[in-house]
């Protein structure tokens, strides 16, 4: 029942929350950049994990230029009805 009264709480809000998994390949400062920038994003987005990968498996390339891939989660705040 704890639940239930969860449920019933949220749905007297007046946002829904939604779920987005996002992948993105870059620099690790191009990354940053895009975090940065996702900052500033006029909705409420929250990042709950991020994972970093090298790009492709057994590449040489390292460094401040070698390309990573971000794999990340993360909620946004979303108006009921469409609003906001």
């Amino acid at each position: 029942p704890a639940e239930e009264g969860e449920e019933e709480e949220e749905n007297k809000l007046p946002y829904d929350k939604m779920d987005i998994e996002v992948k993105i390949k870059g620099t690790y400062w191009s990354i940053v950049a895009f975090l940065e920038e996702l900052q500033k994003f006029p909705k409420m987005i929250s990042v709950n994990d991020i994972a970093f990968s090298p790009e492709r498996a057994g590449r040489s390339d390292q460094g401040p230029n070698a390309e990573i891939e971000a794999t990340m989660s993360l909620t946004a705040v979303v108006m009921k009805g469409g609003k906001g």
